[in-house]
């Protein structure tokens, strides 16, 4: 979720929160390459990645041609794209619920196996909160928010979150429910003069840059500003900022591109399973070589 932020809303947080699944500028390094590091840990994670990195390089060819195997859904000896983005979005949702499971079983101060709003309020604000920011009218909007997402995602209305429930709170713009939800707390957030609006000043934060580098920065976020302002009237409108806010996990669809642009050598747009081994190397750098999950994993596609 956002976090709470007093006074002056943090506007990078927001920005890193709502797009934590598209983080474009680290796809590629200054060159224009793919970054191989980068798919590494975003997709695999730092731990299954040094383990990858440890691995023997005939255990990884074993264990790449099994996982290819399972990939290919269908027994055909060809990973179609849609096989391979089903596959990279199951090893998606398992990285959501891992990083969940910590926060969750941390939260639990009870352990009950479900997290109650007090809770989570006090893993949020802490024990006690300043008594200037309880009554600040920002603060309270903010409680009244989550207490809201917090009662939408009691899918069965227990009064407390299941871990699934749970994921479904930290993650409401993966559910249709909440999104609605998760754009009205950020409008709220950031549309300083309460015109149902975001502009370009509101969007940065209104943040005055002087050197070269800072300047460089205002122009990427125009330009990325520019690229949800379809109508071209200056300002977000509510449709505008949902595809502002919530990712769509197109970076899934550019690794799966990326796997076939460089491994397809027939460029027929499926990739089998002989090209794939004989991409061994590209293939590391790739979720697809999720090796310390496969037993978890076979069981989900």
């Amino acid at each position: 979720a956002i976090g709470y932020v007093s006074g002056d809303v943090d506007h990078e947080k927001i920005k890193v929160r709502t797009h934590i699944d598209e983080p474009e500028e680290k796809h590629y390094l200054k060159d224009g390459k793919h970054n191989p590091e980068y798919d590494s840990e975003m997709f695999l994670g730092r731990d299954r990645a040094t383990l990858f990195k440890e691995l023997p390089e005939a255990e990884v060819k074993e264990r790449l041609r099994t996982l290819l195997h399972q990939v290919d859904t269908d027994n055909d000896k060809i990973i179609s794209e849609m096989e391979m983005g089903e596959w990279l979005r199951n090893i998606d949702n398992k990285r959501l619920a891992d990083d969940a499971k910590v926060v969750f079983k941390d939260m639990d101060d009870d352990k009950s196996d479900s997290i109650t709003f007090e809770e989570l309020s006090k893993h949020t604000f802490g024990d006690t909160v300043d008594e200037d920011i309880a009554k600040s009218e920002d603060f309270n909007k903010y409680v009244v928010r989550e207490k809201r997402k917090f009662a939408l995602a009691d899918i069965d209305n227990s009064g407390t979150l299941s871990f699934d429930e749970f994921v479904t709170f930290q993650h409401p713009e993966r559910h249709q429910h909440l999104t609605d939800v998760v754009v009205t707390d950020v409008l709220n957030e950031i549309d300083k003069n309460n015109d149902g609006f975001v502009e370009f000043p509101e969007m940065i934060g209104e943040t005055g840059h002087t050197d070269d580098k800072e300047d460089d920065w205002v122009k990427n976020e125009r330009k990325e500003f520019e690229k949800y302002d379809t109508n071209g009237d200056g300002k977000l409108n509510t449709s505008e900022l949902k595809e502002w806010v919530i990712p769509d996990r197109k970076y899934i669809d550019d690794e799966v591109r990326h796997l076939l642009e460089q491994a397809d050598t027939d460029h027929d747009g499926r990739l089998r399973i002989s090209e794939a081994l004989a991409h061994q190397n590209l293939l590391a750098g790739s979720k697809l070589t999720d090796y310390g999950n496969l037993n978890i994993l076979r069981e989900e596609l």
